[in-house]
């Protein structure tokens, strides 16, 4: 991975509005555009799912994107709209009041959305059903069976990008959208024949279909947005961060979007795919899609800032199948190291709630907080491997002033071994990278493999950056 100083413009990390954003209607080129956006994902999911006024409502998990993902089978057959809830709040049930609903779809178990709410929706007069299974795959194979369809494309069920992007291209088909685990096999539910995967065969090594798939997944849902047939509208959604993105399902049935997740820096294919639609919208807060991202999508000229599509950047066509699942494979391991990234800061966030509970320990904390203030305002972050060894040291050394036992103690510890993993998965990355570019014949991988790397160590950057925010925080 190429080494880098990373910029502490991370300050400039926007954290999200108080209040329901929306940019106003405005045009640029052909197309219109819009942001959608609450304080949190519930309210960005009520607000966007105000745009189909259907009876027929889905409820998923706001935690869980994949039983969101499995309510796509239900929203594209029924044309019903999707609420995100956390699965417990009766607050949802004014809101299927205030639209008149009448049939709910409750999607995954009890874990996901209590029976207590099942039963207050009962007693409020709704016609209830859930759909669920013993864990997301069957969840998923259950709702396609429901709905009855026939065709299905797979898609992992580890990840949300490539699933949310297909959602508009299933309608259009008229298949189903059965998520799998891609490191096992699957079996298509009994009637049905699988008509797409989405993905490279890194991600879903079984064959089924026409396969659909880039060297990001970025590129991946490019490709599948080209398959949808004269879309009015364009659903710009995070990459990274599927709570607001998951909402964007229902514009596929009200405004016949595609789905389009982005990362910081779009692809060409992006822009010009806004140009094609009759307006673009943005959905979720500044912290899903940064104003700077927005305007790159919707600004008449190209910004230089912009990352070329891997189209423009070399030709596609020179490459062999096997060159061009080396890249598949670089992007896929990237997406691992960041998947485990985002899971260090579910663990930062687990220390910093425990600390009103213990106060003989805030001295510790503050010396990791003190740490990483010093870190950030010197600018010595070489790279993210550096970065991450200083705080695991730092983590060794405080821990030997910590009870052996203890909740404090314990997540300290997974965070320690959680960074470990990281520092080998980043060594590991750094092998097949010279792997790659070393075997003769593959010169011509180069410059994707550049590129690759280069976004993967931004974002591995900008997610390590957001850890150091999130625990200096408010003291």
């Amino acid at each position: 991975m190429n080494k880098k100083i990373i910029s502490l413009a991370l300050a400039g990390i926007i954290s999200f509005s108080a209040v329901f954003q929306a940019l106003p209607v405005n045009s640029f080129a052909y197309s219109s555009y819009e942001r959608i956006a609450g304080k949190n994902r519930y309210l960005t999911s009520e607000y966007v799912s105000k745009r189909n006024d259907s009876k027929t409502v889905v409820l998923a998990s706001g935690e869980r994107f994949p039983d969101a993902l499995s309510a796509v089978n239900i929203s594209n057959k029924f044309d019903a709209a999707t609420i995100l809830t956390d699965g417990r709040s009766y607050s949802v049930v004014d809101i299927l009041k205030s639209r008149n609903a009448k049939k709910v779809f409750l999607m995954g178990g009890v874990s996901s959305i209590s029976a207590d709410l099942e039963n207050k929706l009962k007693e409020e007069g709704f016609n209830v059903e859930r759909i669920s299974g013993i864990n997301r795959y069957e969840t998923s194979k259950n709702a396609v069976r429901r709905a009855g369809y026939s065709y299905v494309g797979v898609a992992s069920g580890n990840n949300y990008t490539d699933a949310l992007a297909a959602s508009a291209l299933l309608k259009q088909e008229d298949c189903g959208l059965l998520l799998v685990d891609g490191d096992k096999g699957y079996t298509a539910p009994i009637g049905t024949t699988v008509k797409y995967t989405f993905g490279g065969s890194r991600t879903i090594p079984q064959n089924g279909g026409e396969r659909i798939y880039g060297v990001s997944r970025f590129e991946t849902a490019v490709k599948i947005s080209n398959k949808v047939k004269n879309p009015k509208t364009m659903a710009v959604v995070s990459g990274d961060n599927f709570a607001d993105a998951l909402s964007a399902t229902n514009l596929v049935v009200s405004d016949d979007a595609i789905i389009m997740p982005v990362q910081k820096y779009p692809y060409y294919d992006v822009i010009r795919k806004a140009r094609e639609v009759e307006q673009v919208i943005f959905v979720g807060g500044v912290n899903s899609i940064s104003d700077e991202t927005a305007s790159m999508v919707i600004e008449k000229g190209i910004s230089p800032t912009v990352k070329p599509s891997v189209g423009d950047d070399f030709d596609t066509a020179g490459l062999t199948e096997e060159q061009k699942q080396l890249l598949q494979d670089m992007e896929d391991f990237g997406n691992k190291v960041e998947d485990d990234i985002e899971e260090l800061e579910r663990i930062i966030e687990k220390i910093k709630q425990l600390k009103p509970q213990i106060q003989n320990s805030l001295e510790t904390v503050k010396k990791i907080i003190d740490f990483l203030k010093n870190l950030v305002n010197s600018g010595d972050i070489k790279d993210t491997a550096s970065n991450l060894e200083k705080l695991e040291k730092l983590l060794d050394t405080i821990s030997k002033d910590l009870p052996s036992s203890g909740q404090l103690a314990t997540e300290l510890a997974q965070l320690k071994a959680k960074i470990d993993q990281i520092k080998k998965e980043l060594q590991q990355y750094e092998k097949l990278l010279g792997a790659i570019l070393g075997k003769p014949g593959n010169e011509a991988l180069k410059p994707a493999a550049d590129k690759i790397s280069a976004a993967t160590n931004q974002k591995v950057n900008d997610l390590i950056a957001k850890l150091l925010s999130g625990l200096i925080g408010k003291q």
